[in-house]
């Protein structure tokens, strides 16, 4: 056998899918939190068990319970007997027959009934002992319970370590074959300075060796423990020798510098990413974290070494999330609004759902009272709904002026005036490009949202699965601080989500997505949701009361309007004294970017006259280039 025919084992699945049934999943649930009695613990709870056993043998227990066992169902028959004539009496009240059986019938259950009461109070006078042993059987119960999962998790290590020792093996011995150790002659005989390491930590999903570069010595010096002529990051640890030794390993094996070390990581899972292939919703909702409620965590998915990626709405206010049929955008979308409604009172979360393919990707949602009006499906109703939602977003603003800067702010000063966050969620929002007017108004009010929206608690979500840069304008990207991707058949289609390639290059396994929330993206499985997780996230929301409509300002629906010569003109006239610089224009209006200002205003300057309202006006040129529109005088005859 060669030096080298190590085979490494499969890695250990304790976290594998398992069916069970409804009853062991109780008795899987007790195992965790059971606790291992002391010796001493143990003695205690046996010699209690065994005085109460004593004190119910002398209370007949036994006998009790015969009785009550013999009587419940002779008491049952005899009530519904009773009840039977006594509903029988009611239609023929003078039956002579019915009476004499009635009268009968009551003899024989006086007597029972004062039996019956009595069993019962002698059972209530042992009820404390009864729920005594209870408790202490539970004890003993649990104790053996943490016996045996502490024996499985026993196990589990020992596999692992030696799982570890093979792994250490092969990358020692595959290094020193590439030539990344010392030789040297002593005492006539060859020897080899190898690369070693000083640590090992394992975890479910990765073994982490730590090599070993130094050591103290006696005197409380330091010495290089690695070989003469050995470079850490240019040899052990550079791109193709891990290469060599993922396929020495076969295993995924990466290199890690941090400040106290270098380390070699081998990656445990099945992936060569090092992610889980499938994760369920239902295992990362139960470790919901509670702490952050207040900020609306949403999971997007399951990071290197099982770390579950919770992301506050409150803290980042605005996503994209795109990807092609079947990469998982859906599925993402599902997840986070299942997660609100199941966690969110309508009080604090409203919704307001926009889709424009008929509305069914989003039918589950119907009759939840967090939905704010109905989903919204056609162009007109979102350039209205949008509209609204800047009229509510100018109205809350005007309502924390001078007391807040942000909703969470302004509801710990004002907590009699509560109001709840807005999430818009649009799905496919490539839908609306090719609408003339309608679209240039939902474009204008995107920016305005995403531009200020969060101050006052007002949230977007697009989706797309067309990744089209004319879909969506720089001002409005720019402002969306997440974007979550499914793999993408081109670079171009990436960079156009994420501002990068990184989801073309996704293993292509179902929920495999790739998020960019800073300067590096982080590829992420996320959580797969069945229709039944999303039935009984729509149950626990339909258990909300329906709350009061939002208030939306009455009048005061924003209506974006195409820019034009003219527009500007009269802008000039009325409101800016008849002053016609890009400047001013830019800045008396929300809607309008620089460069179209600066354009717009050129080409009114290049006018001879214009004309507004019947009168006419010229440009005239005054000090710092500063021009204005003066009104002609005309001659009259």
């Amino acid at each position: 056998m060669s030096e080298f025919a190590i085979v490494a084992p499969p890695p250990l699945s304790p976290f594998k899918d398992v069916v069970v049934s409804p009853a062991n999943i109780a008795v899987e649930q007790r195992q965790k939190k059971a606790r291992k009695l002391t010796g001493r613990e143990r003695r205690q709870v046996r010699n209690q068990l065994r005085k109460i056993q004593k004190q119910l043998k002398r209370s007949n227990l036994g006998a009790i319970r015969a009785v009550y066992g013999e009587m419940h169902p002779r008491m049952a028959e005899l009530h519904n007997t009773f009840a039977d004539l006594k509903s029988q009496l009611l239609d023929h009240p003078h039956d002579e027959k019915l009476l004499a059986d009635l009268a009968q019938l009551r003899q024989q259950l006086d007597p029972m009934r004062m039996r019956w009461e009595a069993v019962k109070a002698q059972g209530r006078k042992l009820e404390p002992l009864l729920t005594q042993r209870r408790k202490l059987t539970q004890l003993l119960s649990d104790h053996q319970l943490a016996v045996e999962r502490d024996k499985a998790e026993a196990k589990i290590r020992r596999d692992m370590q030696k799982e570890a020792v093979i792994y250490y093996q092969i990358i020692i011995d595959r290094w020193t074959a590439l030539g990344f150790c010392h030789r040297y002659s002593k005492d006539g005989k060859e020897r080899v300075h190898r690369v070693g390491f000083s640590q090992v930590a394992i975890t479910m999903d990765a073994v982490y060796f730590k090599i070993d570069t130094s050591f103290k010595t006696a005197f409380g010096g330091w010495k290089t423990n690695i070989p003469d002529g050995v470079k850490v990051r240019e040899q052990l640890l550079h791109e193709s020798t891990l290469d060599e030794l993922s396929v020495a390993c076969t295993r995924q094996v990466t290199g890690v510098f941090s400040p106290d070390g270098a380390w070699v990581v081998v990656h445990r899972l099945e992936s060569a990413d090092g992610l889980m292939n499938y994760v369920r919703y239902d295992d990362v909702i139960e470790r919901y974290p509670g702490q952050y409620h207040p900020k609306m965590p949403i999971c997007v998915g399951v990071g290197t070494n099982r770390l579950i990626q919770w992301i506050n709405l409150s803290d980042f206010p605005h996503w994209l999330i795109g990807g092609f049929t079947n990469s998982g955008k859906s599925n993402m979308v599902n997840v986070a609004i299942a997660t609100l409604i199941s966690k969110q009172s309508p009080r604090d979360l409203r919704l307001v759902l926009i889709d424009l393919k008929g509305g069914l990707e989003f039918d589950y949602y119907a009759d939840i009272p967090h939905l704010h009006g109905k989903i919204i499906s056609t162009v007109e109703d979102v350039a209205n709904i949008l509209s609204d939602m800047e009229s509510l977003m100018k109205e809350r603003f005007a309502r924390f002026r001078g007391i807040a800067k942000t909703l969470s702010e302004y509801t710990a000063r004002r907590p009699h005036d509560y109001m709840p966050r807005v999430l818009v969620v649009f799905d496919e929002v490539a839908s609306f490009s090719s609408h003339g007017e309608l679209t240039k108004r939902i474009m204008a009010s995107l920016r305005e949202l995403v531009r200020q929206g969060r101050a006052v608690g007002i949230h977007i979500i697009l989706c797309t699965q067309r990744p089209d840069t004319q879909a969506l304008d720089g001002s409005v990207k720019a402002n969306l601080a997440v974007r979550i991707s499914g793999r993408m058949p081109t670079s171009g289609d990436s960079v156009t989500i994420l501002g990068n390639s990184a989801a073309k290059d996704l293993a292509a396994i179902p929920g495999r997505m790739v998020m960019a929330l800073g300067p590096d993206p982080v590829q992420i499985q996320s959580p797969h949701i069945t229709s039944d997780d999303v039935a009984f996230a729509l149950k626990i929301a339909c258990q909300y009361p329906t709350p009061p409509p939002l208030e939306i300002p009455e009048g005061g629906r924003v209506i974006h309007q195409e820019w034009t010569v003219e527009r500007v003109i009269e802008l000039s006239i009325r409101h800016l004294g008849g002053r016609i610089t890009w400047k001013d224009v830019y800045q008396a209006v929300d809607d309008l970017s620089q460069s179209q200002a600066r354009k717009l205003v050129e080409r009114v300057w290049n006018m001879n006259e214009v004309e507004f309202e019947g009168k006419k006006y010229r440009v005239q040129k005054g000090r710092s280039n500063l021009r204005t529109l003066v009104q002609v005088e005309q001659n009259v005859t």
